[in-house]
C-alpha cells in the first residue's frame, strides 16, 4: 500500500501536488515517514554539531550503466548507476535521514572524525610512498604505523577483537563509482557486498566497515538506505511473487522497479571516516569533483555507536 499524497504534502510543508515522477518517488516519502524508520539512519558520530551541515545530496533515482555514456569507464552488464542531477534533500528529509535514537548494533551509515595526531603516520607513510606501491602494501606492514588508531577505534566504537584490515585503497579523480569486479577490472556499480556470505535473512549479522579518507580531497559514500531484508519485503509486496533469494540480484531488481528511489551521497573530508554496512545495503564511493587520487583505508569489524546522543539535524 503506497502512502497517500495528501499526507505526504502535509508532512514536507508541500502546497502544490507533486508531479508526476519514477517509480519509487512515493515509497521514497513512504520510507521516510515510517516510525520506527524502515531505513538505514545517517549517525553523526560527534554528536550534534557542524558535521552535518551541507553534507549529503539525493539522486534522481538509479539509471542502468547501460543507458550511461562515457568512453573511458566501462561497466559490468546489469549494473546501475545514481540518476542526475543531484539536488539538496529538504529540510523534513534532512530531519528524517539524520537520526539514531532507532540505531541498533551496526545498522546504521555514520560519519566521523578521526584526530590527525593518529592519521600522521599513516599519512607520511602515504607521502612518501609511489601510488602503484601503495596498493601493494601489506596489511601486516600497514599495521605497524596504526596501532595506536586502532586502539582508537576500539575504544570509541566499541568492538572486542582486532578487525579485519583490508589494507589501503587507491581510486582516481572523477570516478561515478569506484569499486572494480577483481575478475575483469569492470565497475561494479551500486552494489553489494559479501565478505561474510550471509544468507539474506541473516544480513544484519554481517560486519560493517568503516573507511578513513585519508587522502587530500573530500569523497562520498553513496547508499540506498534499506537494508537488503526490507529491500526483498518491498519487492515481494509489489510483485506479490517469490523472488530469486540470491542477494546479488536484489538490488538490481529493486533499481529496476524502483528507479525514482534516489540514493543518498554523504561528502566525507579529508581525516574523515564512513562507518557502514556494506553487506547489507546497496553501496559504492565516488570521486566526482577531485582532480587528485583518493586514498583510504578499510578496516571491516563490529563498529557500534557507543551511546545514543541526541538527533543530528535538530
Amino acid at each position: 500500500m503506497r502512502f497517500n499524497s495528501g499526507w505526504t504534502r502535509i508532512l514536507t510543508g508541500s502546497k502544490q501536488s507533486p508531479p508526476v515522477r519514477a517509480p519509487g518517488h512515493e515509497l521514497w516519502e513512504e520510507i521516510l515517514a515510517s516510525v520506527p524508520p524502515r531505513f538505514i539512519p545517517l549517525v553523526c558520530c560527534e554528536g550534534p554539531g557542524e558535521i552535518h551541515e551541507d553534507r549529503l545530496d539525493l539522486s534522481d533515482g538509479t539509471i542502468s550503466a547501460g543507458q550511461w555514456e562515457n568512453d573511458e569507464v566501462e561497466y559490468n552488464p546489469g549494473a546501475f548507476l545514481p540518476r542526475t542531477p543531484w539536488r539538496k534533500p529538504t529540510d523534513w528529509e534532512r530531519k528524517c535521514l539524520w537520526q539514531n535514537s532507532w540505531v541498533t548494533d551496526v545498522a546504521f551509515v555514520g560519519v566521523a572524525r578521526i584526530p590527525s595526531a593518529l592519521l600522521a603516520p599513516l599519512r607520511n607513510l602515504v607521502n612518501d610512498s609511489d601510488k602503484d606501491a601503495l596498493r601493494q602494501l601489506e596489511p601486516r606492514r600497514i599495521r605497524e604505523f596504526i596501532g595506536p588508531f586502532v586502539d582508537y577505534l576500539r575504544d570509541r566504537f566499541a568492538y572486542k577483537t582486532e578487525p579485519f584490515n583490508h589494507g589501503i585503497h587507491v581510486h582516481r579523480p572523477g570516478l561515478e563509482t569506484v569499486t572494480l569486479d577483481p575478475a575483469n577490472r569492470k565497475f561494479l556499480g551500486l552494489h553489494l557486498d559479501s565478505w561474510d556470505r550471509y544468507a539474506l535473512e541473516a544480513r544484519s549479522r554481517s560486519l560493517n566497515r568503516i573507511c578513513v579518507n585519508i587522502g587530500a580531497e573530500p569523497r562520498h559514500f553513496l547508499f540506498l538506505n534499506l537494508s537488503l531484508v526490507n529491500v526483498a519485503r518491498q519487492l515481494a509486496e509489489e510483485s506479490q511473487q517469490t523472488l530469486d533469494p540470491a542477494s546479488e540480484s536484489i538490488g538490481p531488481a529493486f533499481m529496476s522497479r524502483f528507479p525514482g528511489y534516489p540514493i543518498v551521497r554523504v561528502r566525507i573530508g579529508p581525516g574523515e571516516a564512513y562507518i557502514a554496512p556494506t553487506d547489507n545495503v546497496i553501496h559504492d564511493a565516488s570521486t566526482i569533483g577531485s582532480e587528485g587520487l583518493s586514498i583510504t583505508l578499510t578496516l571491516r569489524g563490529w563498529f557500534t555507536v557507543p551511546s545514543v546522543q541526541a538527533r543530528c539535524a535538530q
